[in-house]
């Protein structure tokens, strides 16, 4: 059975302002009895059984060509890769600087994925190829012609590299070997994979709309879930933190919560207008951020699934999602499909207030 989400509460609806230094303000209540308890300047206080949150727009990224297909924090913290058509930009998240740019694509780069001791940058591109760059001095030292790559994922341990392809297959390279050690057909497209928390299952979504789990040492076909909607294509997929659930975003705006053990859908956010693709669980798994084609970031406390915020980006649509691994911020990667047009990366900076400030 589907729950949709349920709003006790106005959602914060923001739009940017390009500026670093933006804080967000809060409209006030048409009348003061009308006013919560508490409702500090850019502050968020929906009730009390939510914390009182700050959302301030820190950095915005930009002057790159593309749309921001993918992005990726640093294991520290301290870079963030984002895609820009044929390259990948390494930034310094603290001050905007860009920091190197990896060139060697000749098409749009779909994937990045940071190895998980920030030795390794895996990118996955159209131009048939993912590639695998050495972070100490910035060289591709391998790569891998498996056909339109879309996706890329490490392994938890970053011993193993998931690679989904336009070809229907799912790679997986090992660094060591330098070579594809398994592989299987999925049956469709396949626009995004994750790794489960233990590395032992691999989740991915496809063109078809299917959201797939699989034994990732063998590639069997473990449980396959579909929305109601005909060819609601699965474009972003995460897991919760214990692995008991799995997150898809689709075509038709919804995202998607699936119990693992049992296989059935257990939460419907019906969060965008148009498509949704980027999914993300904040590091203590607290807050969920979905992006989508209506240029918005939606911000949902997990405790009881409130819509918490809406990060309005105008006016590009929303591809991709990523947050820091301290969780005090995340990224958001916008553009236009298929366009060499700019591209943008908005820096959010979230904030919790104790009853006390």
């Amino acid at each position: 059975m589907t729950m949709n989400h349920r709003v006790r509460c106005s959602r914060l609806v923001v739009g940017t302002v390009l500026a670093s230094t933006m804080v967000l303000a809060i409209g006030a209540p048409a009348a003061a009895e009308d006013q919560p308890p508490r409702r500090p300047l850019g502050r968020v206080v929906p009730d009390t059984s939510i914390p009182s949150v700050e959302f301030r727009l820190a950095t915005t990224l930009e002057g790159t060509s593309g749309p921001v297909y993918s992005l990726a924090w640093s294991p520290d913290g301290g870079a963030l890769a984002t895609a820009a058509y044929q390259n990948v930009y390494l930034w310094d998240p603290g001050t905007g600087d860009s920091i190197d740019v990896l060139r060697g694509h000749t098409g749009y780069v779909w994937g990045v994925a940071w190895r998980p001791d920030g030795s390794m940058i895996a990118t996955a591109s159209s131009d048939g190829t993912a590639k695998v760059w050495r972070t100490s001095d910035m060289t591709a030292i391998s790569t891998i012609t498996v056909g339109w790559a879309m996706c890329v994922a490490w392994s938890p341990g970053g011993d193993l590299l998931a690679i989904g392809t336009q070809g229907y297959r799912i790679n997986i390279w090992d660094p060591a070997l330098q070579e594809v050690v398994r592989d299987w057909s999925v049956g469709a497209w396949i626009i995004a994979a994750e790794w489960s928390p233990d590395g032992s299952m691999l989740l991915v979504g496809d063109l078809n709309g299917r959201v797939s789990i699989y034994d990732a040492a063998t590639g069997e076909l473990l449980d396959r879930f579909v929305t109601p909607v005909p060819s609601n294509d699965a474009n972003g997929v995460t897991w919760s933190a214990d692995g008991s659930t799995a997150v898809s975003a689709h075509q038709d705006g919804t995202t998607w919560m699936w119990d693992v053990a049992t296989g059935e859908p257990v939460r419907t956010l019906p969060a965008h207008r148009g498509w949704a693709r980027g999914v993300a669980f904040s590091p203590d798994g607290r807050w969920l951020v979905t992006t989508g084609e209506d240029a918005n970031a939606d911000v949902w406390w997990t405790a009881d699934w409130e819509s918490i915020a809406r990060l309005a980006n105008p006016p590009l649509a929303m591809w991709s999602v990523a947050w820091s691994p301290d969780g005090s911020r995340f990224a958001l990667g916008s553009g236009v499909y298929d366009s060499t047009a700019m591209g943008r990366t908005f820096i959010w900076e979230l904030t919790e207030h104790s009853s006390a400030d």
